[in-house]
């Protein structure tokens, strides 16, 4: 079972045999989120963080902020695919695009390409002209900082990062208590278990093998890259 946030609070006072006058929740706190942002970021896309959102696009506009897509749910941190109704919009860069088009064009029909602007705006082009048009983004979410929902909350990561969580904010105790040598302990052990995460995520799905007679296999499947679960 994941740990939750009073868990990780526990778990470090009892290590170092202190109590919560000696360690305030804020002070704890802190390191475990030092701890799980540093987990979060270590890798630029980890695949639990893929996501999907849908909405309808409105006739004759081409810009959707983020957040209207988001609709209070998931903040978008990537866009990698937009499907149509029909099929897949193939990517344009906005560069390209405001070469052909100016971003306030009135033209619409059945968009074909889709961009990014200023990181924030989903460009659809041509604009639709059909409002009940539905539109499938998939990409990444961005991670959340779990430790300000209070005691209760767990990490928006697999319980397998608990641990370099948990060993990172140790390094940090034992850091303010000048005990250095513990410190780049934890903190190792940390960064050691993220590696080998980082690999085990990195690595390629394993082939199915299949024998056909004698010593001669053969792969049924090529080798891919399980990143991005949708392709």
């Amino acid at each position: 079972m994941a740990y939750n946030l009073q868990k990780f609070r526990d778990l470090i006072r009892l290590t170092l045999d202190l109590d919560a006058t000696d360690l305030p929740d804020t002070l704890v706190d802190e390191w475990v989120r030092d701890g799980a942002t540093r987990a979060q970021t270590r890798r630029q896309e980890w695949p639990f963080f893929q996501y999907d959102w849908t909405f309808t696009g409105v006739s004759g506009q081409s810009n959707y902020t983020f957040a209207s897509i988001e609709n209070g749910g998931e903040q978008i941190a990537e866009i990698r695919q937009v499907r149509g109704p029909s099929w897949d919009l193939r990517w344009q860069d906005i560069a390209t695009r405001d070469r052909y088009r100016s971003r306030d064009t009135n033209n619409a029909g059945s968009p074909s390409y889709w961009s990014v602007w200023n990181n924030g705006e989903l460009v659809l082009d041509p604009a639709p002209d059909n409002p009940d048009d539905t539109f499938v983004i998939r990409g990444y979410k961005k991670p959340k900082d779990w430790v300000a929902d209070g005691g209760n909350a767990t990490s928006d990561m697999p319980k397998e990062f608990d641990s370099p969580i948990l060993n990172w904010a140790l390094g940090r105790a034992y850091a303010q208590q000048d005990e250095p040598q513990t410190a780049l302990y934890y903190a190792d052990l940390s960064d050691l278990r993220l590696r080998e995460l980082v690999k085990f995520y990195d690595d390629p799905s394993p082939a199915i093998s299949v024998t056909m007679g004698g010593d001669y296999n053969r792969n049924m499947y090529p080798l891919m890259d399980p990143r991005f679960a949708w392709e």
